[in-house]
This record gives C-alpha cells, structure tokens and sequence, in this order.
C-alpha cells in the first residue's frame, strides 16, 4: 500500500478476512478442545471457567495495551525470521520471542 501497488479498500478486505478467519478457527479449536479434553478424562470443565476468569481480571486498558505489546512482539518476530537465513537461527528467534509473550503473560492469540 505504501508503494501504491494496492489500494486502502483492498488492505481493509483482506484485514477484515483474516480477522474474521481467525476468530472461525478460534472457534473451532475452543469446540474442539472443549469437547476432546473432557472426553479423554485430561481436563475438567470447570478447569476452563478458571483459565477464562484468570485471563480476563484485568482492568480493559492492561488486557490492551499488553495485547499491543504481544502484537508488536509478533511483528518482530516476522521481521526477524525473515532477515535471517538460518533455519537454527530462525528457530531460536521463534522460540525467544514466544517465550517472551508466555513468561509475560501477554494476551494474545496466534491461529
């Protein structure tokens, strides 16, 4: 878009079609898990209410902005893979930024 080779409505299309194929495959991963993990006897059902109820005690402007942090975070790691040609190199990358945003309990969803 920055070098004119596409125009705005077509960045916001395909914007709006990720998005929406994101929260699709969330969806089907969340009814798979729910229906699976319960089933083979891994996990109880009230397990989830506790994770959800953990991840969404926090004041709305934390869950934000440290899910902005986790966006920046993954951007980064897009970068970074991409500059290098390693395929070690390139799995250290993926590993360190990763466990970033898990040990910093950042929010965010990668599907």
């Amino acid at each position: 878009m920055l070098a004119k080779q596409v125009t705005v409505i077509a960045l916001l299309r395909l914007w709006v079609l990720i998005y929406f194929s994101n929260l699709v495959g969330a969806a089907m991963f969340a009814s798979l898990t729910t229906l699976v993990g319960p089933g083979l006897g891994v996990v109880s059902p009230e397990a989830y209410g506790h994770i959800a109820r953990e991840l969404v005690q926090h004041n709305g402007a934390v869950l934000l902005l440290s899910g902005i942090l986790a966006g920046w975070l993954m951007g980064l790691l897009s970068w970074l893979v991409k500059a290098t040609t390693d395929t070690i190199s390139q799995i250290f990358i993926v590993w360190l930024v990763t466990s970033a945003i898990g040990l910093g309990h950042l929010p965010h969803c990668i599907l």
